[in-house]
């Protein structure tokens, strides 16, 4: 996976998701900051093989084949809304439910397809509200979503096979004397 481009793919497909590119949207544990009344936290919970590795060659120069070891994968990510609001239309409820909603747009789609993300499945919204010890409750929801990814690793230069000579007596056939194939 290319997790470069993961990292600032997904903080701009969830602010594209919540239809503002100035939403608070980072990652969890990433920095430590004064965080906006609203805010979205993303945190990743797994990255599962599916299935086994197999792989794969492509043509490089004339002579070569570049090997490479490709794998599907399964990315969990963590979404975690959080607001001061109980209002409901401005609690963590409805932040989730924007995202989860605008995650399958065509233009949020376009943003994951850059980190070759494709959502499989967005779970239910779990809401996990935290009071304060002041009698203040902030409103939280947790929503996972399940990417379909793929890993891959450039290998070595395999070169190719240039000729094969085969050679013998061929029995129940026609005798037929050494001979090359070529490609």
């Amino acid at each position: 996976m290319d997790w470069a481009t993961i990292q600032t793919a997904l903080p701009l497909a969830v602010q594209t998701a919540l239809g503002d590119l100035t939403a608070d949207v980072g990652w969890t544990d990433r920095e430590a900051r004064y965080r906006a009344a609203s805010h979205v936290r993303l945190s990743v919970l797994s990255s599962v093989p599916l299935g086994r590795e197999e792989r794969r060659y492509t043509a490089e120069g004339s002579d070569d084949i570049r090997e490479r070891v490709y794998g599907p994968r399964r990315l969990v990510v963590s979404i975690r809304c959080e607001t001061r609001d109980q209002d409901l239309i401005s609690s963590a409820l409805q932040t989730a439910e924007d995202i989860a909603a605008g995650l399958h747009q065509s233009d949020v789609e376009a943003i994951l397809d850059t980190a070759g993300l494709g959502v499989a499945r967005v779970e239910p919204p779990r809401q996990i509200n935290a009071p304060d010890g002041k009698g203040k409750v902030r409103s939280v929801v947790v929503l996972d979503v399940r990417f379909n990814a793929h890993g891959s690793k450039t290998g070595p230069l395999v070169p190719y096979v240039q000729a094969a000579e085969i050679e013998g007596t061929i029995t129940n056939g026609p005798n037929v004397g050494p001979f090359t194939v070529t490609e």
